[in-house]
């Protein structure tokens, strides 16, 4: 039974996390508008608060997008991260990344109203 209210989509790119003292990078394998799996060799506890730094390199610009999260299971070689605390920007851009790499942008967008209404 599938409980994901958000869907995920394939994303990889480098992203840098921080928990504390402790600073280090991984790579996402999936995004949604709440949250992300990353592959990493520090597998932190569940729990753990994280900022998250995604950055995005381009021919044009550069766009970097700052979430912060709890961690929500670890697995063999990943942890999973919900997003607790998004700004503005950072949730439009995420829901462009999201909704371009969907293959039904239209869910992505009623997905992300409905992420709007739940942080008002």
């Amino acid at each position: 039974m599938e409980k994901r209210r958000f869907t995920r989509v394939p994303f990889r790119t480098e992203v840098e996390i921080t928990a504390g003292e402790l600073k280090f990078k991984g790579e996402v394998k999936d995004l949604s508008l709440k949250g992300m799996c990353v592959l990493t060799e520090h597998l932190l506890e569940v729990g753990t608060p994280v900022d998250i730094l995604l950055s995005l390199t381009g021919k044009q610009s550069n766009l970097v997008i700052m979430l912060q999260g709890k961690v929500l299971r670890k697995d063999t070689n990943s942890i999973a991260v919900y997003f607790d605390t998004v700004e503005l920007d950072s949730f439009i851009h995420l829901k462009n990344i999201v909704a371009y790499n969907s293959t039904d942008p239209e869910k992505i967008m009623a997905e992300y109203i409905r992420g709007l209404a739940d942080d008002a």
